[in-house]
């Protein structure tokens, strides 16, 4: 295949911090490409150095025809864009949204325009951001039908599924490439893992049967070095001599010296082999007093909702068991986000048991100016003691010199993890949370599915992420046509509703 991207050492540097360090890449014709990492890996950057908009001093790039780079949706962004005929028959973009745009909205502008334009390549940055599943739907149909290359970041593993066939993983600075989309990636991560747990245990084992094999030899040489000095001289008659062919107790005790420094020479030469991470148990605690006794603590019964003259729920029932992990689903526009708000202020159409206290978290907060630190910030209501968020902070994929990071230092994406991590270790026994994947990597969004399915509580969380959903709930709630549709999530899976 002709290429259309060639890089070059690749050399990024933060804060004495190597944040790229690749040697060479490049992107063909007609490739679909999933990049992955971390939060502040480089992901971002590396998308605008291999489409011109970043430069560096050492990077050379070749690039062939127009590439262009989509960042992540800024709506104030949007304001200033000019629907083209693509636009308004594909996407359903039209003038009267851009005085007004929502984050779907801005989200559906930048893309469409992206995708209308004649490129050779379109880098996208989180384009599943904001957008419902409808607009995901386009989205993934453009990149089918594009003719050129795609390069995308994105924490939606079933979107990733749907359009890559090669996974670039990057981590301390170096590329990694995979075959296949994001399934076939872990699925070749986890044989490297069982692969590496295998070798490690091999390693274990040697090094536990050297080490016991050199201790008993060396034992035995100290019994006949201390039988030797307390044992009197005898005649050399007693021995027969040297024509005996009886060796002398010094040359045992040599001998057996000898012995136990072989095998401790083959036990230092032996190859370290790194034990396979294994994730820390983190139990959520629960005092006696945040114990709901009512088994369904959240209950709605014909209820309905309007937002000035629009009616977004109209006669609608449901209920959430205690304890249960609830998604909450539905088209942009619907009236989620208001559900919410209702919930949270204890509307009167809603009965919320006495004992509730509820927990909010919203995708959109303002950036923090304070110079507490993050551990000093989430210990201070936390229901957990320092060493066990420490080990949550590691998963969510915070390094031991992050914890001592002041909140005003921290990315949008490293915040909005801690207020995650604030609210499920604080004095809650219902979270709500609106978008709570939204700005994290894909590690992040996994480690907290495993936090939320061992969080003790009740949570009720909005998403557009099918295996978010799939993974974390026990029943989705899903609003269309001004109702609410409640099923486990073992009929979410068998349906084939928008969620």
């Amino acid at each position: 295949m002709q290429e259309i991207v060639r890089a070059r050492h690749v050399l990024l540097e933060f804060n004495g911090r190597d944040v790229l360090n690749i040697s060479e890449l490049s992107v063909a014709e007609n490739e679909r490409i999933g990049l992955i990492g971390a939060n502040g890996s480089g992901k971002t950057s590396l998308l605008r150095i291999l489409s011109g908009d970043l430069e560096t001093a050492t990077c050379k790039v070749v690039r062939y025809g127009n590439v262009l780079f989509v960042p992540q949706v800024s709506v104030e962004d949007s304001h200033h864009m000019v629907p083209t005929d693509y636009m308004a028959s594909v996407w359903g973009v039209k003038n009267c949204e851009l005085i007004h745009a929502s984050g779907g909205e801005a989200a559906r502008l930048r893309i469409s325009r992206a995708f209308s334009e004649q490129a050779t390549a379109v880098f996208l940055d989180e384009p599943t951001a904001h957008l419902d599943e409808s607009g995901k739907e386009l989205l993934i149909k453009s990149i089918h039908s594009f003719d050129g290359a795609v390069v995308l970041v994105s924490h939606d593993r079933e979107f990733l599924d749907r359009t890559v066939s090669k996974i670039w993983e990057l981590k301390n600075g170096s590329l990694r490439e995979f075959s296949g989309n994001y399934s076939a990636y872990q699925r070749q991560i986890e044989e490297a893992r069982k692969a590496q747990g295998l070798a490690y245990q091999k390693y274990a084992d040697e090094k536990r049967r050297l080490a016991e094999a050199a201790a008993t030899v060396r034992k035995k040489a100290d019994n006949l070095y201390h039988k030797k000095k307390g044992r009197p001289a005898k005649d050399a008659d007693q021995f027969g001599g040297r024509l005996s062919g009886q060796k002398s107790i010094g040359s045992k005790e040599k001998s057996a010296y000898k012995a136990a420094g072989s095998i401790e020479r083959r036990l230092a030469g032996l190859e370290e082999v790194e034990r396979p991470e294994r994730l820390p148990i983190v139990r959520f605690r629960q005092p006696e007093y945040l114990v709901v006794n009512n088994p369904y603590p959240i209950v709605a019964e014909n209820i309905t909702v309007s937002f000035g003259a629009n009616t977004l729920l109209d006669n609608v029932t449901f209920r959430v068991a205690r304890g249960a992990k609830v998604a909450l689903t539905g088209e942009n526009g619907v009236g989620k986000t208001t559900l919410f708000r209702m919930i949270a202020a204890h509307d009167p159409q809603i009965a919320i048991a006495q004992k509730c206290v509820i927990g909010s978290y919203e995708q959109r907060h303002e950036k923090s100016s304070s110079t507490e630190t993050m551990l000093s910030f989430l210990m201070r209501d936390a229901l957990c003691k320092q060493h066990e968020m420490i080990s949550m902070l590691a998963q969510l994929g915070f390094c031991a010199a992050d914890i001592r990071k002041e909140l005003r230092h921290l990315s949008e994406g490293e915040l909005n993890k801690v207020m995650l991590l604030s609210l499920l270790t604080g004095c809650y026994n219902v979270l709500l949370l609106d978008e709570p994947t939204a700005f994290l990597d894909i590690f992040s969004v996994e480690a907290l599915e495993r936090m939320i399915r061992d969080y003790r509580g009740t949570v009720i969380f909005i998403t557009h992420d099918k295996t978010f959903i799939r993974n974390c709930s026990d029943c989705v709630l899903t609003i269309r046509n001004r109702g609410i549709d409640q099923t486990s999530i073992r009929g979410f899976e068998d349906s084939n509703s928008d969620c």
